[in-house]
């Protein structure tokens, strides 16, 4: 029969589907193309067994010796349907081997709470944001609703004469200052499009505490405009946006030190660009590649140090600089816990060192301003 000379065949693919559902829990890009294939490989088995009864019913029909075009038909698909799986399999044997390695050096990067601080900033009421990344038409239009709203109407029916609103201002002296805010408004939108489609190095917005920066960049990361003027920055290469937001935290240490920075970073970029692994991680790739294959990670092989050289690495030197395009978003700067003189080797790394070297690398980052 069939679905016995063909058992081992698919307990073989089975075991290589497991594998390949393993590596998708960290959604790395390996995984997402395994998991097309485990897909499609899933969809032909299913197949499989839909001809394999047809052809146990045949072989049990007294009439299929009348029907021999039919089997023929069926033995043929099954077949055909078999070399196309192992096909498959054997063009993708190397990354089956790759991915679990893949996997476990995203689990040592990755830690709890990583995407916490981000998911408390609540999502900024519609429109509040939208004009720092908007287009030129669109920030014009928009600039135009407003003018034209019905406190702008009043305003331009001041009377010389009129006595202070409650404001403490007469209207047209509030128009000016409405005018001088689109004014700013306008230069400031210009100012960020213009690192976003054209300059390298680093964006730094400042402001006072609670004036609403952290939801101003989760508003910039989520904004459809800014990975438009980002992929006009990146041209051909493949572009990687990662973001990581400092939160002073007693439960959640990592998110207000710089091992979480570096862990959250590197998690992102190599979740997207898994083939870089090798180049920031070499010496645990190597010992990775002589362990078993399901063995599970070993905490040592991830030291602060290390996490601290491959995001060095990562940073000053350009790796593969025609194929990638790096821009990292990063929030909350005062809320990173550490000693003064760090927070002065940190800006000179975001300013004059490690940041800015590479031709293909952007940062946004924002703090209190003093």
């Amino acid at each position: 029969m069939i679905s016995t000379a063909n058992s081992e065949q698919q307990s073989f693919i089975k075991t290589q589907l497991d594998t390949i559902q393993k590596a998708e829990r960290l959604s790395s890009s390996s995984s997402i193309e395994l998991k097309a294939l485990r897909d499609d490989i899933t969809t032909l088995l299913s197949n499989l067994k839909i001809a394999d009864d047809e052809d146990d019913s045949a072989s049990s029909d007294d009439e299929a010796v009348n029907r021999p075009d039919d089997n023929k038909e069926v033995k043929g698909y099954v077949f055909e349907s078999l070399e196309t799986i192992m096909s498959s399999l054997n063009k993708l044997e190397n990354a089956l081997l790759t991915v679990p390695k893949e996997t476990r050096v995203l689990q040592s990067l990755y830690f709890d709470y990583m995407y916490s601080r981000e998911d408390a900033i609540d999502n900024p009421i519609s429109g509040t944001f939208d004009w720092i990344t908007m287009p030129g038409a669109k920030f014009d239009s928009y600039l135009s609703s407003w003018e034209s709203s019905p406190n702008a109407r009043q305003e331009e029916t001041f009377e010389p004469n009129s006595q202070p609103k409650s404001s403490g201002f007469p209207k047209k002296r509030r128009l000016e200052l409405n005018r001088d805010y689109a004014q700013r408004m306008s230069e400031s939108r210009q100012a960020f499009r213009d690192w976003l489609t054209r300059k390298n190095g680093t964006f730094h917005i400042s402001g006072k505490a609670g004036s609403g920066k952290s939801t101003l960049m989760k508003s910039i990361l989520n904004s459809s405009h800014t990975i438009d003027c980002l992929k006009q920055w990146a041209d051909s290469k493949k572009l990687v946006v990662a973001s990581f937001f400092f939160w002073r935290s007693d439960r959640q240490r990592l998110q207000m030190t710089l091992d979480g920075l570096y862990r959250s970073i590197l998690f992102e970029v190599l979740r997207k660009c898994p083939r870089l692994i090798p180049n920031l991680f070499p010496d645990q790739w190597k010992t990775m590649s002589a362990q078993r294959i399901h063995e599970p990670p070993d905490p040592s092989l991830f030291r602060p140090s290390t996490v601290k050289h491959a995001f060095a690495a990562l940073m000053e030197y350009p790796i593969q600089p025609e194929s990638f395009a790096f821009c990292f978003f990063i929030d909350g700067l005062d809320e990173y816990d550490a000693h003064a003189f760090e927070h002065r080797a940190l800006a000179r790394t975001e300013s004059g060192g490690m940041v800015c070297k590479p031709k293909r690398q952007d940062l946004c980052q924002l703090s209190t301003g003093g």
